[in-house]
């Protein structure tokens, strides 16, 4: 049940921070090409889950115990804009291909 519950919190996260748009100025449309991952083809490398902890989240402790992040100075979200595959890279374990050079 509590591995149910962080997968659902980290879809919502993927949910926010994988949602692109369009901006117009004037009549130039600015390019963004953004993915969203409906399907949970991503998978977070625990370093990286480690170091980024969500204030409210679950996550399991060094005992292999899962238990809520109730640290006050934890941030409430984190926003990550990734623009490069290393950074990709740096994050995931798993992910689908993803063209970075394409623009709109």
């Amino acid at each position: 049940m509590k591995k149910i519950g962080t997968l659902t919190v980290f879809t919502a996260f993927l949910l926010f921070a994988f949602t692109g748009c369009e901006m117009t100025k004037g009549e130039e449309m600015l390019p963004f090409n953004a993915t969203q991952d409906v399907g949970g083809s991503l998978t977070f490398k625990e370093d990286f889950l480690k170091a980024n902890r969500i204030f409210g989240t679950i996550y399991q402790n060094e005992n292999g115990e899962w238990e809520w992040n109730r640290d006050e100075t934890s941030p409430r979200y984190r926003t990550f804009i990734i623009t490069e595959k290393a950074q990709l890279d740096e994050i995931f374990s798993v992910y689908p291909d993803i063209d970075f050079e394409k623009k709109w």
